[in-house]
């Protein structure tokens, strides 16, 4: 039950949103959507890069993001300045905080 609250909670945000999906990319089992204000919001299983609270702040759109990128199991969020973002499982590159500042 846990899961589909969180489905339809992010849908909800998508939805609602005066900003539109401009790009969706999906692990094994999560989605990130990229919004055309430079945002991105998350959604499915945490183990699967659905949870990005710890990013939160990165994805909000104070940076802008201009692509976003998945695996299996994680996501990478690519900033217009070139820099960039990781999330999802630390084995399948969730956490690149030893070669990436942000």
């Amino acid at each position: 039950a846990p899961a589909a609250r969180t489905t339809r909670t992010a849908i909800s945000r998508i939805s609602s949103s005066t900003s539109k999906v401009t790009h969706i990319s999906g692990s094994y089992a999560a989605f990130a959507a990229l919004r055309d204000d430079g945002s991105v919001v998350t959604w499915g299983s945490s183990s699967y890069g659905g949870d990005s609270s710890a990013v939160t702040t990165q994805l909000n759109g104070i940076k802008d993001v201009v692509a976003l990128y998945s695996n299996q199991s994680s996501f990478v969020a690519v900033y217009a300045d070139g820099q960039f973002v990781t999330w999802g499982d630390p084995a399948y590159g969730g956490d690149s905080s030893s070669i990436n500042p942000n």
